[in-house]
Protein backbone atom coordinates (compact mmCIF):
# COMPACT_ATOMS: atom_id res chain seq x y z
CA UNK A 1 0.00 0.00 0.00
CA UNK A 2 1.45 3.36 -0.95
CA UNK A 3 1.23 6.40 1.27
CA UNK A 4 -0.25 8.68 -1.40
CA UNK A 5 -2.77 6.90 -3.57
CA UNK A 6 -4.69 8.80 -6.19
CA UNK A 7 -7.87 7.19 -7.40
CA UNK A 8 -9.69 8.32 -10.54
CA UNK A 9 -13.23 7.58 -11.65
CA UNK A 10 -14.38 4.21 -10.33
CA UNK A 11 -17.02 3.56 -12.97
CA UNK A 12 -18.00 5.17 -16.25
CA UNK A 13 -21.67 4.56 -15.49
CA UNK A 14 -23.29 7.51 -13.82
CA UNK A 15 -26.74 9.01 -13.63
CA UNK A 16 -26.93 12.76 -14.22
CA UNK A 17 -28.07 14.34 -10.93
CA UNK A 18 -30.67 17.11 -10.83
CA UNK A 19 -28.90 20.29 -9.69
CA UNK A 20 -30.97 23.47 -10.32
CA UNK A 21 -28.43 25.93 -8.84
CA UNK A 22 -25.77 27.68 -11.02
CA UNK A 23 -23.04 25.84 -9.11
CA UNK A 24 -24.90 22.56 -9.67
CA UNK A 25 -24.96 23.29 -13.42
CA UNK A 26 -21.17 23.75 -13.42
CA UNK A 27 -20.74 20.42 -11.63
CA UNK A 28 -23.18 18.72 -14.03
CA UNK A 29 -21.31 20.12 -17.04
CA UNK A 30 -17.95 18.90 -15.66
CA UNK A 31 -19.41 15.43 -15.01
CA UNK A 32 -20.90 15.32 -18.51
CA UNK A 33 -17.54 16.28 -20.04
CA UNK A 34 -15.77 13.63 -17.98
CA UNK A 35 -18.22 10.90 -18.98
CA UNK A 36 -18.09 11.86 -22.66
CA UNK A 37 -14.28 11.60 -22.60
CA UNK A 38 -14.23 8.18 -20.91
CA UNK A 39 -11.84 6.60 -20.21
CA UNK A 40 -10.25 9.57 -18.47
CA UNK A 41 -6.45 9.53 -18.48
CA UNK A 42 -5.15 9.26 -14.91
CA UNK A 43 -3.45 12.70 -15.12
CA UNK A 44 -6.75 14.40 -15.99
CA UNK A 45 -8.91 12.83 -13.26
CA UNK A 46 -8.67 15.84 -10.94
CA UNK A 47 -12.45 16.28 -10.58
CA UNK A 48 -12.66 12.77 -9.12
CA UNK A 49 -9.34 12.73 -7.29
CA UNK A 50 -8.98 11.08 -3.90
CA UNK A 51 -5.74 11.26 -1.92
CA UNK A 52 -5.23 8.81 0.94
CA UNK A 53 -2.62 9.40 3.64
CA UNK A 54 -1.71 7.59 6.84
CA UNK A 55 0.25 8.61 9.91
CA UNK A 56 2.49 5.56 9.28
CA UNK A 57 4.58 7.92 7.13
CA UNK A 58 4.05 11.51 8.37
CA UNK A 59 5.57 14.55 6.68
CA UNK A 60 6.90 15.88 9.99
CA UNK A 61 7.37 14.51 13.51
CA UNK A 62 8.23 16.63 16.52
CA UNK A 63 9.18 14.68 19.62
CA UNK A 64 9.50 16.09 23.11
CA UNK A 65 9.46 14.74 26.62
CA UNK A 66 6.40 12.49 27.12
CA UNK A 67 4.95 13.12 23.67
CA UNK A 68 5.11 13.66 19.96
CA UNK A 69 3.23 15.55 17.29
CA UNK A 70 3.01 14.15 13.76
CA UNK A 71 1.66 16.08 10.80
CA UNK A 72 0.72 15.25 7.25
CA UNK A 73 -0.26 17.47 4.34
CA UNK A 74 -3.30 16.33 2.43
CA UNK A 75 -4.58 18.49 -0.37
CA UNK A 76 -4.31 22.07 0.85
CA UNK A 77 -4.65 21.10 4.51
CA UNK A 78 -2.43 19.92 7.34
CA UNK A 79 -3.71 17.30 9.78
CA UNK A 80 -1.86 16.53 12.98
CA UNK A 81 -1.88 13.73 15.52
CA UNK A 82 -0.73 14.42 19.05
CA UNK A 83 0.23 11.51 21.30
CA UNK A 84 0.94 12.36 24.93
CA UNK A 85 1.92 10.08 27.80
CA UNK A 86 0.52 10.26 31.35
CA UNK A 87 2.15 13.16 33.18
CA UNK A 88 2.51 15.30 30.04
CA UNK A 89 1.84 19.01 30.59
CA UNK A 90 2.00 21.48 27.68
CA UNK A 91 3.64 24.28 29.70
CA UNK A 92 6.31 21.95 31.13
CA UNK A 93 7.07 19.73 28.14
CA UNK A 94 6.47 22.00 25.14
CA UNK A 95 6.11 25.55 26.42
CA UNK A 96 9.41 25.38 28.32
CA UNK A 97 11.20 24.56 25.03
CA UNK A 98 9.51 27.53 23.35
CA UNK A 99 9.91 29.95 26.23
CA UNK A 100 6.12 30.22 26.61
CA UNK A 101 3.81 29.54 29.53
CA UNK A 102 0.64 29.16 27.43
CA UNK A 103 -0.14 27.58 24.06
CA UNK A 104 -0.78 30.28 21.45
CA UNK A 105 -2.36 28.02 18.84
CA UNK A 106 -6.13 27.79 18.31
CA UNK A 107 -7.24 24.23 17.52
CA UNK A 108 -10.09 22.18 16.17
CA UNK A 109 -9.50 18.65 17.36
CA UNK A 110 -10.97 15.22 17.88
CA UNK A 111 -10.00 13.20 20.95
CA UNK A 112 -9.23 9.63 19.88
CA UNK A 113 -8.29 8.13 23.25
CA UNK A 114 -7.52 9.12 26.80
CA UNK A 115 -8.44 12.25 28.75
CA UNK A 116 -6.91 15.69 29.12
CA UNK A 117 -7.68 18.99 30.80
CA UNK A 118 -7.58 22.39 29.11
CA UNK A 119 -7.10 25.45 31.34
CA UNK A 120 -8.10 28.61 29.46
CA UNK A 121 -6.66 32.06 30.19
CA UNK A 122 -10.11 33.25 31.29
CA UNK A 123 -10.08 30.76 34.19
CA UNK A 124 -12.25 28.02 32.70
CA UNK A 125 -10.98 24.45 33.13
CA UNK A 126 -12.46 21.82 30.82
CA UNK A 127 -11.86 18.08 30.82
CA UNK A 128 -12.01 16.38 27.43
CA UNK A 129 -12.17 12.66 26.64
CA UNK A 130 -12.32 10.16 23.77
CA UNK A 131 -15.08 11.07 21.33
CA UNK A 132 -15.07 14.80 22.07
CA UNK A 133 -14.71 17.27 19.21
CA UNK A 134 -13.34 20.56 20.39
CA UNK A 135 -12.43 24.08 19.42
CA UNK A 136 -10.20 25.99 21.77
CA UNK A 137 -8.70 29.41 21.27
CA UNK A 138 -5.13 30.41 21.87
CA UNK A 139 -4.13 31.16 25.44
CA UNK A 140 -4.39 27.86 27.28
CA UNK A 141 -2.43 25.13 29.01
CA UNK A 142 -3.29 21.43 28.89
CA UNK A 143 -2.27 18.17 30.50
CA UNK A 144 -3.03 14.46 30.37
CA UNK A 145 -5.43 13.13 33.01
CA UNK A 146 -5.10 9.57 34.34
CA UNK A 147 -2.79 6.73 33.39
CA UNK A 148 -3.84 6.24 29.76
CA UNK A 149 -2.03 8.00 26.89
CA UNK A 150 -3.98 10.84 25.28
CA UNK A 151 -4.26 10.87 21.47
CA UNK A 152 -5.97 13.58 19.42
CA UNK A 153 -6.29 14.63 15.80
CA UNK A 154 -5.86 18.32 15.00
CA UNK A 155 -7.75 19.69 12.00
CA UNK A 156 -6.97 23.38 12.41
CA UNK A 157 -3.67 24.61 13.71
CA UNK A 158 -2.00 21.35 12.70
CA UNK A 159 0.50 23.03 10.39
CA UNK A 160 1.39 25.52 13.14
CA UNK A 161 1.64 22.83 15.82
CA UNK A 162 3.96 20.80 13.65
CA UNK A 163 6.28 23.75 13.20
CA UNK A 164 6.51 24.87 16.83
CA UNK A 165 6.51 21.61 18.75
Amino acid sequence: MTDNRRIGVASKEYERPFCPSPLGKIVQDRLDQAVRRWPIPFEEATLFEVVLRRFDNPDAVRTFERGKFESIRIGEMAVGRGTYEPGWIWSAHVGRLLGKERCVVADVGIVISGRATIAMDDGRVIEIQAGDILYNTNGHDSWVVGQEPYVSLHLMGASHNGSIV
